[in-house]
């Protein structure tokens, strides 16, 4: 929802933060600190500090999701490993890492930065637009994520990532037999040119150099079709990498309703894809690996398939 105020010749060289408490006095302050520090509110069009003096008709904008939701979200998140320097979570299917800033539209869904600010108040001290978040994981995937705790933190998880020194193992269902069982796929990824908002395999100069390896654990069969479970070692981090380089070669992940078959998969209401492992070298100089067995909702998709010979 929008809430729109111009700024009266009385109101004049006094601060954002103060104006927004008196003009917009049905929420909190500190929700209205919140919309601030998650940049969710602008003056003429852009951004501005809480201490930004306003002038006689400067135009201010909220855009805000429930208020409800962000006070009140009882979503907890599962920790995995926790620090002084960071986290390591299991992220649910269903939660968005963080709030699309790019898109000014209304917002109803608590995303898994809105729960890191409400449990973890001295990420907001981070600077950008996504506090903590060192990488992410798609909306419905399942699985591993690393969170910083600080800037110090932050910037050593990154380099780590840069330098392809975090090892990921990813576990997924494909549509069909893959042969050969084990191999990489080596190809490029960049926006698509049918649909911008998604990715596609482009031509080497066009995108970024992406490689995902993987290994087949076991054919199975089910639902008058046949799959393909796999171990996934992504070498790059492309968005929707894995998704897009399995639906390049015929083999689309299993429920994937943006690169795959359009048909309901019964039994299954999202992408079977789990990010199981991560190793990396913590701040201290420790090298460790988490997992992150498989949630029910796939392991009860599987258990519903026979083994192929």
């Amino acid at each position: 929802m929008y809430f729109k105020k111009y700024v009266e010749k009385e109101d004049a060289e006094v601060r954002l933060d103060k104006i927004l408490a008196k003009y917009f006095n049905q929420f909190s302050r500190s929700y209205i600190k919140y919309l601030i520090d998650n940049h969710r509110v602008k003056v003429n069009n852009k951004e501005e500090k809480p201490s930004f003096n306003l002038k006689e008709g400067d135009f201010i904008m909220l855009n805000t999701f429930k208020q409800e939701q962000y006070l009140k979200s009882k979503i907890k998140l599962k920790i995995i490993y926790q620090d002084n320097d960071l986290l390591v979570i299991d992220k649910p299917a269903g939660l968005s890492a963080h709030p699309n800033e790019k898109s000014l539209k209304l917002r109803e869904e608590v995303t898994l930065l809105d729960i890191l600010v409400r449990d973890f108040p001295k990420i907001k001290k981070m600077e950008g637009k996504r506090p903590g978040i060192v990488h992410r994981l798609d909306k419905e995937t399942s699985g591993l994520m690393i969170v910083a705790l600080n800037k110090k933190s932050y910037e050593v998880l990154k380099k780590q990532f840069q330098a392809r020194e975090v090892k990921k193992i990813y576990k997924s269902l494909l549509l069909g037999r893959l042969k050969p069982r084990e191999g990489a796929i080596e190809a490029s990824i960049g926006r698509s040119y049918k649909d911008r908002s998604k990715m596609s395999v482009v031509g080497r100069n066009e995108g970024k150099a992406a490689i995902t390896e993987y290994k087949a654990v076991e054919y199975l069969l089910g639902n008058n079709n046949s799959y393909s479970l796999l171990d996934i070692y992504p070498i790059t981090g492309r968005t929707h990498q894995i998704r897009v380089h399995f639906s390049s070669i015929g083999h689309p992940v299993v429920g994937d309703k943006i690169y795959g078959k359009k048909r309901k998969i019964n039994g299954l209401n999202r992408q079977f894809l789990h990010a199981y492992s991560i190793e990396f070298t913590l701040p201290s100089g420790r090298r460790r690996k988490f997992k992150s067995e498989l949630p029910e909702d796939l392991k009860s998709f599987l258990n519903k398939l026979a083994i192929a010979e």
